[in-house]
């Protein structure tokens, strides 16, 4: 079946219209042949065009406007025994730029946007498969970018990225997110906010998984490591500003048990060890900041408030660590140094003292 031909204007079209029905139009089937070894091929293919800048043919699959729109089903045939044939969906090469690939779900007046789910298939005995998204290779690579949609009169969608649960007594999946070789940066950031708003604006929380019956996930972060340098810096900081944010560190309270320790230490050296510094920041205005180091209270009614140890270090071969108490220079006169014990909150008349 072929239309005719055109010199001068549009070759003529090919209509293959099924019949109008009071219930249902008729179906409109297109097949190859069987074969003994292979099965034919349906090609469909858009004009192609002879002139020195023309543009072949577009082509369109989709169903027709309704009260109901149909559905459209692009899927390859199943197997009996070997694979099922491959899904491909691509633009061709081109010497400039080459076509985009838009997959999108339609838009709705009232009712919720339709969703665009991308699944890798499952397995019964063996494993399922992976999905990939990569962005192509170039002089310089490109991006893959993940955005939820914006939100007109409420908030912005959320982005989850989550790994599957286990089979009983097996791990959930894990979840990485590393940047490329070569110094790549990775950026968790919270949302930016630019009008005055109360409570948390943009945080950014690591967690460690909860555990019903076993202990709870660790959190953990940690600087890169060197083979022959130096080992990458950890740094908790909060931002400079008009005024700027507290850090705090500090384990979880305890309902029934023991609360967790604080250790701060630095790491053991075959030479000398790292120091540990802890201070107050300098003011150029007022009173230099404050350091607290303090036991914690008890509210029990036989048991001491916690201790304050301050203990130098010891040596197996020379003398143990010196500790050094002193108050900071000034220039009127030095600071003072005061020991001075707690005072006694409840007693009886006469005084234990007396």
């Amino acid at each position: 079946m072929r239309a005719s031909i055109s010199e001068e204007a549009s070759g003529g079209q090919i209509v293959i219209e099924s019949g109008l029905g009071a219930r249902t139009g008729g179906d409109i089937s297109i097949s190859a042949g069987e074969g003994g070894v292979s099965g034919g091929a349906v090609s469909m293919l858009s004009g192609t065009s002879s002139g020195a800048v023309g543009m072949s043919g577009a082509m369109s699959i989709g169903s027709n406007d309704a009260e109901s729109s149909g559905s459209v089903s692009i899927t390859s045939g199943g197997a009996l025994e070997g694979m099922s044939g491959q899904l491909e969906i691509q633009t061709g090469n081109a010497e400039s730029s080459s076509g985009s690939v838009l997959i999108g779900s339609g838009d709705s007046e009232v009712g919720d946007g339709s969703n665009v789910e991308i699944s890798a298939g499952r397995s019964v005995t063996a494993s399922g498969g992976s999905m990939i998204a990569k962005a192509g290779s170039g002089a310089e690579g490109g991006d893959v970018q993940i955005q939820s949609g914006f939100g007109s009169s409420g908030s912005g969608g959320d982005i989850r990225i989550r790994a599957d649960t286990g089979s009983e007594g097996s791990f959930g999946g894990n979840v990485l997110v590393a940047a490329g070789e070569g110094g790549g940066k990775a950026t968790l950031q919270g949302g930016s906010l630019s009008e005055l708003r109360v409570g948390d604006n943009g945080a950014v929380e690591v967690v460690g998984g909860s555990g019903i019956e076993s202990d709870g996930g660790m959190a953990r972060v940690s600087g890169g490591s060197s083979m022959t340098g130096v080992t990458g810096q950890v740094v908790a900081e909060s931002s400079d500003g008009s005024s700027t944010g507290s850090v705090l560190i500090r384990t979880g309270k305890a309902s029934s048990g023991s609360s967790g320790s604080v250790n701060i230490e630095s790491g053991g050296s075959q030479s000398d060890a790292g120091e540990i510094a802890i201070g107050a920041g300098t003011s150029d205005g007022g009173m230099g900041g404050l350091i607290t180091v303090q036991g914690g209270d008890s509210e029990a009614g036989n048991a001491e408030g916690g201790m304050v140890n301050l203990m130098a270090g010891s040596s197996s071969s020379a003398a143990g660590g010196r500790m050094l108490l002193r108050s900071g220079d000034g220039s009127t006169s030095g600071g003072s140094l005061e020991l001075m014990s707690g005072t006694c909150l409840l007693y009886t008349s006469p005084s234990p003292r007396d």
